[in-house]
């Protein structure tokens, strides 16, 4: 009876296709568009808030009743929601980005050794994009 246990290919450590550099500026520029969603989505609360807060203020002028009072917290909320703007997930893309454009430059190298440690690299890049970890 043969063994039909899948191939784990989380934890798989050899590569049969080699990656191009077509596909690594790929890579980057996913992680360049992810960091663009993150600093537009920031800046879209952060511009909510102040666009409410000016509606209101120049509608109302200095006197709030209570209901106002709750929108202008409402849109002081959207304003501090740029302190909220996720540098942990910024942070690891831009430094992804710097380590694949080091592949990419390595990995047209004459040297075998070389070509193959910087494709696994790029592999194991792809495989932590791919799972999320």
């Amino acid at each position: 009876m043969q063994n039909t246990t899948p191939a784990d290919p989380v934890n798989k450590t050899e590569n049969t296709q080699d990656i191009t550099e077509k596909e690594v500026d790929f890579l980057i520029d996913c992680q360049r568009q992810a960091i663009r969603y993150y600093l537009r989505f920031a800046i879209g609360l952060a511009g909510a808030g102040a666009i409410l807060l000016v509606v209101i203020f120049s509608i109302f002028g200095g006197t709030l009743t209570d209901s106002l009072k709750s929108l202008v917290g409402i849109g002081c909320g959207f304003i501090s929601s740029l302190s909220a703007l996720q540098i942990k997930e910024i942070t690891p893309r831009t430094q992804s980005m710097r380590v694949l454009a080091l592949c990419k430059i390595h990995m047209n190298s004459p040297d075998e050794a070389v070509r193959k440690k910087y494709q696994d690299l790029v592999w194991q890049s792809l495989q932590k994009m791919a799972l999320g970890n």
